[in-house]
């Protein structure tokens, strides 16, 4: 009557050898294929033992990471921990994503911008703009088109489904406050935070998914087909066209639509409302024109590479995070700088800077400031924001027949009135200022005393005499400027 004791003490005991035996076994040899655990991590890797290691206990450190990722069924065990905590209470096991209403997921960064926490100030958000429109009408004088882009923030975009301890919007945010400034400033802009806000309602199908962090596949189609005919439209051409004829759903995203729920290594993705997947394509006509983008931004633009933006371009640069230059990065990570700043924007006509509202704070990534050093140069003389040029311009709107000629121009070049006005209130101190280095040059020219000590200092700087007269003129003719700046 007992026989059946040790032979349920032995089915138990081999359980637990088997508990014990099969994670070593599938640790060793990876018997059973499992899918690896994803977002951004460094796995660790079996160190080599030496008495100075041991000693010192890198050894044991290392020892102990690598056993705690590379034992059997760690993927798997990982998993079904992250499910039971997200599914029982609610818990994302990652800092940086935080559960909403509804089964909502948010990024920590778009929360904060959404309070105001990343908030810069007007000062800085203004010295941005100065900088901006400097840069965008010396790039107009080379027919280059400068644009800055505003994607929107999951968490604007939702803030109904915000936990209630974050719903609140703050006061003062830069999502409000850099869209305003542009405007203010005349600099090209398409804020596609407002766009998303207009179409919320309307929207045929979602414009962020619950499981994802970026704009959802549809609404980066949308994004797109705007960029390309807000291009056509500044540069007054015809691009290849972007559409699409058929719109696949369902319930189970992908790609970035579910960036967020990836990253959480769960058992398996919430189900949620139907999304929507266009079959795209790009449709070029024979003349159709092609030019040339150089992007700075964020990974939402970087979406739109999926989309074959390239395709639509003569020649297509992406700097992401003005750190790493695509498409050169999907072989192999080269840095923004080892590029040439100036041969880049020699080298294409349409320039973007793009924010999502998180990344307002630091709009540009130091783009904006190099761009602008590089730009000034001898230009230091003709910005745009200089009384030089503001009092110029104030001439010009008063009289009548230039201003026949400038609305005349703005229409030819498929600009507006005001943009032509800084040209041309550019163009003319230039000519003037050209004069006065003319004059100041013959003057220098028929002074003996001054060009004998001007052989001299040619002499010690190896240079011809000509360059130096031509200097000196520069420098008579910049200190008559700086009076009137």
């Amino acid at each position: 009557m007992n026989q059946g004791k040790p032979i349920t003490r032995y089915f138990i005991f081999s359980c637990l050898a088997l508990l014990f035996i099969l994670p070593l076994v599938q640790g060793k040899f990876g018997i059973i294929k499992l899918s690896p655990l994803k977002g951004a991590f460094v796995p660790a890797v079996e160190d080599t033992f030496s008495s100075k290691k041991w000693f010192s206990g890198e050894y044991q450190n290392h020892t102990e990471k690598y056993l705690n990722q590379a034992f059997g069924f760690r993927n798997l065990l990982v998993r079904i921990n992250n499910q039971l905590d997200f599914s029982i209470f609610n818990n994302t096991n990652l800092n940086s994503v935080i559960p909403g209403k509804n089964n909502y997921l948010f990024t920590y960064e778009y929360i904060k911008a959404y309070r105001g926490y990343d908030y810069t100030g007007e000062k800085i958000a203004n010295e941005d703009m100065r900088q901006l429109k400097f840069i965008q009408t010396e790039l107009a004088l080379m027919n280059k088109t400068l644009i800055v882009i505003f994607a929107p923030g999951k968490a604007s975009y939702y803030p109904e489904y915000l936990p209630d301890s974050c719903s609140k919007e703050g006061d003062h945010t830069n999502y409000k406050l850099y869209p305003e400034l542009v405007e203010k400033w005349g600099i090209n802009n398409v804020n596609f935070r407002k766009y998303f806000l207009d179409q919320k309602k309307q929207s045929a199908y979602p414009l962020f998914s619950k499981n994802g962090t970026h704009w959802s596949e549809y609404a980066a189609c949308l994004v797109m087909d705007s960029l390309i005919s807000y291009i056509d439209n500044m540069r007054n051409i015809t691009m290849p066209h972007f559409k699409w004829n058929n719109i696949a759903e369902s319930d189970q995203d992908t790609g970035f639509d579910n960036d967020i729920v990836n990253a959480m290594n769960m058992m398996y993705n919430p189900i949620h409302e139907k999304m929507g997947y266009p079959q795209t394509s790009i449709i070029a006509e024979p003349d159709n024109i092609k030019p040339s983008i150089l992007a700075v931004g964020d990974s939402y633009f970087g979406t739109l590479w999926y989309l074959n933006i390239n395709k639509v371009f003569s020649g297509y640069h992406f700097s992401y995070y003005n750190q790493k230059m695509f498409p050169e990065s999907f072989d192999h990570e080269i840095n923004t700088d080892q590029f040439s700043l100036k041969k880049e924007i020699a080298d294409h006509d349409v320039i973007v800077i793009e924010a999502t509202e998180s990344n307002l704070n630091a709009l540009g990534w130091g783009f904006i400031g190099n761009l602008y050093d590089m730009l000034r140069g001898d230009s230091h003389r003709f910005d745009p924001t200089s009384n030089l040029i503001v009092n110029q311009e104030k001439y010009i709107r008063s009289d009548k027949n230039w201003m026949a000629e400038i609305e005349k121009k703005a229409r030819q070049n498929h600009i507006s009135t005001d943009s032509m006005i800084i040209l041309d209130a550019i163009w003319a101190k230039r000519n003037e200022f050209d004069s006065k280095v003319q004059k100041a040059y013959n003057e220098i020219k028929n002074n003996i005393a001054l060009i004998h000590r001007l052989e001299i200092k040619a002499k010690e700087k190896n240079t011809s005499v000509d360059t130096i007269i031509r200097r000196e003129a520069i420098c008579v003719a910049d200190k008559d400027y700086d009076k009137m700046r």
